[in-house]
């Protein structure tokens, strides 16, 4: 793990691992798909990039998924990193952002919150109106699964802060391409760290 001096990327490194490892936790147990979404809405400047939760598909057919916890944040000035994020930096690694379940290609997965059919809880549901999240896919036998595969879903997360965009709205810049980091998911479940040396600098 990162040390103290890394400005947060270490406290973010080890809740990320724990996360997906509880993420994992849950799939196993209820055998259900399980996700972690990454709030992807830049107007929500708290939570965007910054915030992530478990969610599990409804085992009654339902189509809603349940959530299972209130979420974590990163760190102060920490976020995940995403393509649609541009790095101001020209040193940035060239593998620095993250690898998601689902491709660009797919389409997005927007959800909305909804009640339960016994109204006893509130779910999300699909829709194309809802809000926009990114995700990890952890699959009932404690697997991650890719769109891309051999490549392997990842999280990777920098020291930023936040800048005026040319439409005036705030947006995260990244200039330090060494304050970085990640965890790194392997095809049958083995996860491991990233540090700013294992990313690839041009």
């Amino acid at each position: 793990f990162l040390g103290n001096s890394s400005s947060g990327l270490g406290d973010a490194q080890r809740a990320v691992l724990s996360y997906l490892q509880q993420t994992k936790a849950v799939s196993v147990g209820s055998g259900l798909e399980t996700r972690i979404i990454i709030s992807a809405e830049s107007d929500d400047l708290e939570k965007y990039l910054r915030h992530a939760q478990i969610i599990t598909l409804d085992n009654n057919g339902s189509g809603h998924w349940t959530i299972m916890d209130k979420g974590i944040y990163l760190p102060k000035d920490v976020w995940f990193i995403s393509d649609s994020i541009e790095s101001g930096n020209s040193n940035w690694p060239t593998d620095g952002e993250c690898v998601w379940s689902a491709s660009q290609q797919d389409e997005e997965f927007r959800l909305s919150l909804t009640r339960s059919k016994n109204g006893e809880q509130k779910v999300f549901e699909e829709s194309p109106e809802g809000t926009r999240f990114l995700f990890l896919r952890c699959l009932p036998n404690g697997n991650f699964s890719s769109s891309s595969y051999p490549q392997m879903p990842k999280l990777v997360f920098a020291k930023g802060r936040l800048i005026p965009s040319t439409s005036g709205d705030l947006i995260p810049s990244f200039t330090n391409g060494k304050e970085i980091a990640g965890v790194q998911i392997q095809p049958y479940g083995g996860i491991f760290t990233l540090d700013p040396q294992d990313f690839t600098y041009d």
